[in-house]
């Protein structure tokens, strides 16, 4: 599945944006501070249901507003979906795939898989043994999503 679009409001200091993409490769450049973190961490909520900076999903919501909301058009082979994910203050994740609610993040996880390399990616080597498990356990679940 690749991404057509992504319309993000509220996130971070994106107030409403809509962002159309291309097949293959796409770069997001900009100035400091202009959003291209807050645009990756929305796609990351979209697809993960969470932050891949922070575990309080509530300090994604921009200051002053009370929700937030990212949405996006798909294209799998000859048929197009929508995903959305939509956040309140205080209130859970709720994650629309094909026109149903998610009930279980991992569904969209398994058609969409995203695994993030940031700066710290040393930690895999010289952190604990928990972060390895989990950068591994994760690349595994997308190969072989019934072995957990």
């Amino acid at each position: 599945m690749i991404f057509e679009w992504v319309e993000v409001e509220n996130v971070r200091n994106i107030v409403t944006a809509k962002f159309e993409l291309q097949s293959g490769l796409n770069v997001v450049t900009g100035l400091n501070g202009s959003g291209k973190t807050a645009l990756l961490e929305a796609l990351h909520l979209l697809i993960r249901g969470r932050s891949f900076r922070t575990n309080n999903t509530d300090s994604l919501i921009q200051h002053g507003q009370s929700s937030v909301l990212v949405r996006s058009q798909l294209q799998d082979a000859d048929q197009s979906t929508e995903l959305a994910v939509y956040k309140a203050l205080q209130q859970p994740i709720r994650m629309k795939f094909r026109g149903e609610a998610v009930k279980q993040l991992s569904l969209v996880a398994q058609v969409l898989p995203v695994q993030v390399v940031q700066s710290d990616i040393a930690e895999l080597v010289f952190g604990s043994p928990r972060l390895r498990r989990e950068w591994l356990d994760w690349g595994v679940f997308h190969q072989e999503p019934e072995y957990f």
